[in-house]
């Protein structure tokens, strides 16, 4: 989960420097991490010459590592069966009273996730240092 917080740190680092209202700075960058995203990618559409199309992407692909993140940070629930080399599982509980879903997200979705957060956080860098170096 390290790469979230090293994407998280990048994303409010490309908030502040393509940000021009300073006054509202600080209350964005302490606001929930899904509208940080949709304001980066807003910044980066308005503010820099990215193909639309990669902003979109990388939103997405944002988005879908804050929502893995997010079940694994807030569903402390772990199981565990000894008989079996795999059994560690992270129980997701989503919803309330009788529409209750459950999820079962095994290390392989970990590992997975954390490769994939990754390169995640390198395409970005590399996107933010395209921008700084083509001066958009």
């Amino acid at each position: 989960m390290h790469n979230c917080g090293a994407i998280e740190f990048v994303v409010n680092g490309v908030i502040t420097e393509l940000a021009t209202d300073k006054t509202l700075l600080d209350s964005v960058l302490r606001g929930p991490l899904n509208r940080r995203i949709d304001l980066l990618a807003a910044l980066l559409r308005e503010r820099t010459h990215l193909n639309p199309n990669t902003i979109d992407e990388l939103r997405r692909d944002l988005h879908r590592v804050r929502e893995f993140r997010n079940k694994v940070a807030h569903n402390p629930i772990i199981t565990l069966d000894k008989s079996s080399p795999d059994s560690e599982r992270i129980v997701v509980f989503r919803g309330a009273g009788n529409r209750e879903t459950r999820e079962e997200l095994t290390q392989g979705d970990v590992v997975l996730m954390a490769a994939s957060s990754g390169i995640l956080a390198e395409r970005l860098s590399n996107l933010i240092s395209e921008c700084r170096e083509s001066g958009s």
